[in-house]
């Protein structure tokens, strides 16, 4: 009895499970599928067999295989065959991945899924994408086992690739990426180490960031400018006012001597270089130049800022009068050894305002006189010599016919002095109202000139007894 009951039981298993498939007719079992010109059609002998089920596919009206639609209340997918409990989501199909809506509408192209982003490509009827894609001129790649889209770093057959963090896409060239500038070359990957771009070098770490500042590498010393794209520095440099020399391929020189546009650089061990500028004036002497213990303070030629910010230098050239022709001066003399001044020296008049409080001047300032405190040097005197001593000599004697030729140095020292600090024709009436003719002797136009500048600016009358004290004795 027992055994009864369970082969009934089998029996009405068997017919439940027939009612739930598709139901064929009886001409259908004994249909082949042909294909003809890539169409799939259901035969029974020559005739086609249409509108029925034949095994688990249907042949349509015209007798072609159906696809991804509803046949009733079952639906056949990609390849035609039947899905049972269809819901849409993902199938599988001859080894390909297809999303269907619970519609069963097949996707096409771009859809996301929770965070995860696929391509189900039309040109594959819509199978998705695995592995490395182009779309719409970009390059894409999607993991081969789950098929969504990757993002940020990849690390793909033995290389680094950066996939844009919203997009996908796989970028080409420069870009930065928290804090950090990469470039991926012409095959997309990570570059790191040395590389030649856009004629420049550059160097980047194991990581692929790219470096800046100094370097080194393989026992040799590179400048990676942070003002340049961190490109290698080639040629003349300055790094926190010292200058530096490297080669064409950005190594940096040291114990030797280079000529650059005529100037000679002596480089020490450390890579300083010390640029060897002749004099601008050999006519200036020490004993012309006494005063100058008076002026400026310790800082002397690399002074910046003096005069509440007003001025720079030994005679502090004034941004509102001198320091922009002193600028211009310096540039066009010796471009090569005034580099740092190339910008400023092209400011216009209405411009020279720009050059009060400004830093990047003053540490342009600072590196050309850091390059050769003698040569700086004997510009700023040349120029303070031509502008104001020269002048004052000049109305001298075109206007009061006092002749400064014949006079001692020290005497020509006093001059300058008193036109530096207070005006070319200031300096010139001053020797007139002291009284101070052809005739006088070399001293009392010192006593003269002096007393008269004590009774004039009486806040200055201990520089002045000093300067007068020191001129006295080196006459």
């Amino acid at each position: 009895m027992k055994r009864k009951r369970r082969i009934m039981l089998a029996v009405f298993a068997v017919m439940f499970a027939m009612l739930c498939m598709p139901q064929r007719a009886e001409a259908a079992r004994k249909a082949v599928w042909k294909d003809v010109d890539g169409v799939w059609y259901a035969y029974r002998g020559s005739k086609l067999v249409r509108n029925k089920w034949v095994g688990d596919y249907y042949a349509g009206p015209d007798g072609s295989l159906v696809k991804n639609q509803w046949i009733g209340e079952y639906f056949v997918g990609e390849d035609g065959k039947w899905i049972e409990n269809f819901k849409g989501g993902w199938y599988k199909i001859n080894k390909k991945y297809y999303y269907y809506t619970p519609e069963g509408e097949k996707q096409l192209g771009w859809i996301q899924l929770g965070k995860r982003k696929y391509y189900l490509d039309p040109k594959k009827n819509g199978a998705r994408a695995t592995g490395w894609r182009r779309i719409e001129g970009y390059r894409y790649y999607f993991s081969k086992k789950k098929g969504y889209m990757l993002t940020g770093w990849r690390y793909i057959n033995k290389q680094y690739y950066f996939f844009q963090k919203n997009t996908g896409i796989c970028l080409q060239g420069w870009f930065h990426w928290i804090g950090k500038t990469y470039y991926t070359g012409e095959k997309y990957y990570r570059v790191t180490g040395w590389q030649v771009i856009d004629g420049k070098r550059y160097y980047f770490a194991k990581d692929g960031g790219l470096q800046s500042g100094w370097l080194d590498s393989k026992g040799k010393k590179y400048y990676l400018d942070p003002d340049n794209g961190s490109a290698a520095t080639v040629g003349l440099l300055s790094v926190d006012r010292v200058t530096y020399y490297f080669n064409a391929k950005g190594v940096m020189q040291k114990n030797k001597a280079v000529t650059i546009d005529g100037v000679v650089y002596n480089i020490d061990l450390n890579g300083r270089c010390t640029a060897n500028i002749e004099d601008k004036d050999d006519d200036i002497t020490d004993k012309m130049l006494f005063f100058t213990t008076f002026e400026s303070g310790t800082a002397a030629y690399a002074q910046v800022g003096g005069d509440n910010g007003n001025a720079c230098g030994k005679y502090q050239f004034d941004y509102r009068y001198s320091l922009l022709p002193f600028v211009k001066y310096c540039y066009e003399s010796n471009p090569t050894f005034f580099a740092e001044f190339k910008k400023y020296a092209a400011y216009t008049d209405s411009q020279k305002s720009l050059l009060k409080g400004n830093t990047k001047f003053y540490a342009a300032w600072r590196t050309i006189y850091n390059k050769s405190p003698k040569g700086f040097a004997s510009y700023q005197d040349a120029y303070a010599k031509r502008e104001y001593y020269d002048v004052t000599a000049r109305y001298l004697q075109t206007k009061f016919n006092i002749n400064m030729d014949a006079r001692p140095d020290i005497v020509k020292g006093a001059v300058f002095s008193y036109s530096i600090q207070h005006g070319q024709w200031t300096a010139a009436g001053a020797v007139k109202a002291a009284g101070i003719k052809n005739s006088t002797t070399d001293e009392q136009f010192l006593q003269k000139l002096y007393a008269y500048r004590k009774k004039t600016y009486p806040a200055y009358t201990t520089r002045y007894n000093e300067e007068l004290s020191l001129a006295l004795s080196l006459l």
